[in-house]
């Protein structure tokens, strides 16, 4: 197998992917001010279908059958998405999921499976190397793949799957308990400051995409995930991310979920701007214009 096919080796009835670069080369990302430039991505070629992934995942994209697009192992589990996305266990703590990556919008209508361009899913798997490397935690994208459809490209992703952890939404609309205490609410916040100093921003920041520790009464871990680079609008900013994940909140609200404390409201912003009072302002002006009347008054 060639381990790094050049553009013409990929199909040359197909159009090249974006971005389709030789090991030597690294791709831009969006997020600039990082001080740490993305590292190189290995390349695979089977068949139609491209696989690329750093070297320290190689062994599990082969004994998942990642690399040639087949499960080489039994299914475990799924985790709900677009659609069902299988869940495999490779060992004691190791679970992965292999997802299928679905368009949403109007355009899924029409084109569900496929995508035009693929510098996107680059751009994702390297922000997810980058934030680690700066010890922000996130989703571990072990590879991703891309085969020619009819129109465009199918994309698949095989990301880790962390123990014990579930979204900000889901302790939310959970209305057994007060899950999401002062604490939590700091430990989150600081996570997303800290995501923004380093210059990044995301694509789609809601609570679906917030992960934490299940468990209330151990210190909390936030997880970042979906990082969706390819979703950034222009124009868009630290303040514009967090009123959409405001709008996220009101969605919550609306069908019935748990509303924070007011002063965790406001804490949640204090921290989330790391107390920077003219971004305060900014963000609670924005945000506040997303949520409920009767969410803003108490």
């Amino acid at each position: 197998m060639n381990a790094n096919p050049t553009p013409e080796n990929f199909q040359s009835k197909h159009p090249k992917p974006e971005n389709f670069q030789s090991e030597n080369n690294s791709s831009d990302i969006p997020n600039q001010d990082t001080g740490v430039s993305p590292r190189p991505l290995r390349q695979t070629r089977h068949g139609q279908r491209l696989v690329m992934y750093y070297p320290e995942s190689e062994t599990l994209v082969i004994e998942t059958g990642f690399q040639d697009g087949h499960p080489k192992v039994r299914q475990h589990s799924s985790l709900p998405g677009r659609t069902d996305h299988p869940v495999y266990e490779m060992g004691p703590n190791l679970k992965v999921m292999w997802k299928s990556c679905l368009r949403g919008g109007w355009l899924s209508l029409f084109n569900r499976r496929t995508y035009f361009g693929t510098k996107r899913f680059r751009r994702e798997i390297e922000s997810s190397d980058l934030l680690r490397r700066h010890q922000i935690p996130t989703s571990h994208i072990h590879a991703i793949s891309l085969t020619p459809g009819f129109l465009g490209y199918r994309v698949e992703m095989l990301i880790q799957i962390g123990p014990g952890v579930c979204s900000v939404q889901e302790l939310l609309e959970d209305s057994s308990g007060d899950h999401m205490e002062s604490d939590r609410v700091t430990a989150i916040a600081r996570q997303i400051h800290a995501f923004h100093e380093l210059g990044f921003l995301h694509g789609d920041l809601n609570l679906m995409n917030i992960l934490v520790n299940k468990s209330a009464y151990s210190p909390t871990k936030v997880l970042l995930v979906d990082l969706d680079p390819g979703g950034l609008s222009p124009g868009v900013d630290r303040i514009s991310n967090l009123a959409r994940l405001c709008r996220s909140y009101a969605k919550v609200l609306s069908k019935g979920g748990t509303a924070l404390a007011s002063g965790d409201r406001f804490r949640f912003l204090y921290h989330a701007t790391g107390g920077n009072k003219s971004l305060l302002r900014k963000a609670i002006v924005k945000c506040m214009s997303k949520v409920p009347e009767k969410e803003r008054c108490r």
